[in-house]
């Protein structure tokens, strides 16, 4: 698929979606191509540790967490600010 060879993957707002099984199945599968390809994902979210790994599954949002080796520590993730406008306002 084409995300296969991209760099950067990005997903945008995630736990803005509906929690199902199957959006669960395919957030497992991104994260597996991306892990598998080399290639770096890049996630934008609300939601807290905690309350992703109740709207992704355990599984997912402990992937998520434990294959950045950039945290510090594994209970918290690095901001980045984003200035722009919203554009729905």
């Amino acid at each position: 698929t084409w995300y296969t060879n991209m760099k950067v993957l990005l997903l945008d707002d995630v736990g803005a979606e509906r929690s199902t099984e199957f959006a669960n199945e395919q957030i497992n599968a991104l994260i597996d191509a991306r892990i598998n390809s080399g290639g770096w994902l890049a996630i934008s979210t609300n939601l807290s540790k905690d309350e992703m790994m109740h709207h992704l599954g355990n599984r997912n949002a402990s992937r998520i967490w434990a294959t950045n080796p950039d945290l510090e520590r594994k209970d918290e993730a690095k901001v980045v600010i984003n200035t722009a406008g919203d554009y729905r306002s």
